[in-house]
């Protein structure tokens, strides 16, 4: 099966992941999706169904819950214990220049508005000095190459498995759904390409292999 095949939990909730999306957003994007939230009378001309549209409000309960609660959650600043050696990570976590306390308020508006979301904890490919030798910490660090961690939101975990490993039963394969750059026709312009980074268990060693989509079926990266 190709490597965009997607959990049979994925597509069953994906319409409902869309609709809690698109009430937490609020009137434009309820109103931008027309009949699916709006259905069209009988016999109602394209004009006055755009007239009746435009005057109908949508009140965004949805979002002030999910903002009220996420309030609640951090009324107080969360307590977090971790060693020295990263603290100055704590106020970039995801080399996006998001501290700790925003990259989990970030988190916990994701769960509030559609009950799931992922964290990744990934670290750049070290390279080689000149020796052929892997890299030092100090000399790693010097190049910006640390720990760092991603968020996937519930509509890019699109696959996943678990297996009994050591008598437990963990997750042995998560897909994830990413959109990467890619060079655009202009220096101006924006080029994108929809990519997948496969994270499995091969002989009880962890892996992840990136692949991308191509006219032939998909390939590695």
């Amino acid at each position: 099966m190709p490597v965009d095949t997607r959990h049979p939990q994925y597509e069953e909730n994906l319409g409902l992941w869309t609709m809690c999306e698109d009430a937490a957003e609020g009137e434009h994007v309820v109103h931008s999706k027309g009949i699916k939230y709006l259905p069209k009378l009988h016999e109602e001309k394209p004009q006055d169904y755009e007239a009746r549209k435009n005057r109908t409000p949508f009140f965004n309960a949805t979002w002030r819950t999910i903002s009220g609660l996420k309030g609640l959650v951090f009324r107080k600043a969360p307590q977090v214990e971790f060693p020295a050696g990263i603290a100055e990570y704590l106020d970039d976590v995801d080399m996006t220049g998001r501290t700790l306390n925003l990259f989990a308020q970030a988190l916990t508006e994701q769960v509030l508005k559609v009950g799931r979301a992922g964290i990744l904890v990934d670290h750049p490919p070290l390279p080689l000095d000149v020796n052929g030798d892997p890299l030092s910490v100090a000399a790693a660090e010097a190049l910006g190459l640390r720990p760092y961690m991603a968020m996937y939101n519930a509509k890019q975990i699109i696959n996943w498995k678990t297996a009994r490993v050591r008598n437990i039963t963990q997750l042995s394969l998560v897909v994830l759904e990413e959109m990467a750059s890619t060079d655009a026709e202009d220096e101006f312009g924006h080029g994108g390409e929809m990519r997948y980074r496969v994270l499995d268990l091969f002989e009880g060693v962890y892996r992840q292999r990136p692949f991308r989509k191509t006219e032939n079926g998909q390939d590695a990266l």
